[in-house]
Parts: structure tokens; C-alpha cells; sequence
């Protein structure tokens, strides 16, 4: 009878051990998974921040060439304008220098305004309210931006991340293709205008 109940203790014991190794190793489990899934998320949103910084840098470098760029056609133009006039008058009774002339004028305005396109500032976002476009933050009281960023989690922060690097790369791509575009027009400007500098000549 001894035995058996020592048996039957054993047989007990065995059992509660194995569950409680069972609990552990579900707890352990269990504890891991959240944290491998925080991990994930800080992994996309450091490479969502570099990726939104790399594009804020094209948009500033565009910027910074435009201002150039923008200076040397003030340079250019105020170098012709004395010319223009006396050009003008010379050519008013041929109709084909005076539709070059025209055209090559049209040409370095359109081209100004090109560049003065670039470096306005566009002011879009898409969805509700954000906590990483300055435009809302500024229309919101510090007391309830605070409040927006306690209620924001690492999701919601990803997907504010890959909205503004959506919208940023579409502003910097617009700014590029109008960079390049006043390029190709004040060239053509300017090299109908030295056409016609040569014809009246």
C-alpha cells in the first residue's frame, strides 16, 4: 500500500511538472511572438525614414538648382533686353523674324515661370488628421497634438511614414520634370533669339 501510494505520488508530481514545463514554454512563446512583431515594425519604420530623408534630400537639391538656375536666366535676360528692342524694330516688316522673335520671348517667360513652379512650395497630404504633416500640427492646440501622438501606435505611425514618402516622392518628381522642362525651353528661347541676332545683323 506504501508503494503504491508513492507511486501514485511520483506519477503526480511527474505530471505537474511536465504541465508547468508545458505553461512555461506556451509563456515563453506566447511572450516572443509580440516581441519579433515590435521588432518587424521598428525594422519598416527606421527604413521608412530613410527613405522619406533621401527623398526630402532630392527635393532640397532640386530646389537649390532651380535658385541657380533661376539667377543665371535673370543674368541672360538682362544681358538681351538691350538688344530686343532695336531687333524688334528692325524686323517689323519681315513677319518671319518677327514670330522668331515672339517665339524666343515666349520661350524664356515660359521658362521663368517653369523655374518659379519648382521652388513654390506644394502643400499636400493624403487621409485625416497627421502627426507628421506640419500643416496639421500647426492647425492642432500642443494639447491635443499630444494627445494624437499618445493614441498613435507603431502601425498607424508606419503608415503616416509611407503617406508622407508617397506624397514626397510625387512633389519630388514633379519638381524634376519642371526643372528639366525650363531647361529645354530657355534653350530654345535663347537659341532663337541669337538666330534672330544673326539674321538682323
Amino acid at each position: 500500500l506504501h508503494k503504491s501510494k508513492s507511486s501514485k505520488n511520483r506519477i503526480r508530481t511527474h505530471s505537474r511538472r511536465r504541465k508547468q514545463k508545458t505553461d512555461r514554454n506556451l509563456r515563453t512563446k506566447n511572450q516572443s511572438h509580440p516581441v519579433k512583431t515590435l521588432g518587424g515594425i521598428n525594422m519598416k519604420i527606421e527604413r521608412n525614414e530613410k527613405i522619406l530623408d533621401r527623398i526630402q534630400e532630392w527635393i532640397k537639391s532640386s530646389d537649390q538648382k532651380v535658385s541657380i538656375f533661376l539667377a543665371f536666366q535673370g543674368i541672360i535676360i538682362a544681358l538681351l533686353i538691350p538688344q530686343i528692342f532695336p531687333i524688334f524694330f528692325l524686323s517689323c516688316s519681315n513677319f518671319g523674324s518677327v514670330i522668331l522673335l515672339v517665339t524666343s520671348l515666349i520661350s524664356l517667360i515660359f521658362s521663368c515661370y517653369k523655374s518659379i513652379s519648382v521652388i513654390i512650395p506644394r502643400l499636400s497630404k493624403t487621409g485625416g488628421q497627421s502627426i507628421t504633416y506640419f500643416g496639421d500640427i500647426a492647425n492642432m492646440q500642443l494639447l491635443e497634438y499630444k494627445k494624437l501622438l499618445d493614441k498613435t501606435n507603431d502601425i498607424e505611425y508606419e503608415d503616416e511614414l509611407i503617406n508622407q514618402v508617397y506624397v514626397s516622392a510625387k512633389i519630388a518628381n514633379n519638381k524634376h520634370k519642371q526643372f528639366k522642362e525650363a531647361i529645354v525651353v530657355f534653350c530654345v528661347g535663347v537659341i532663337l533669339l541669337i538666330i534672330q541676332l544673326l539674321i538682323s545683323f
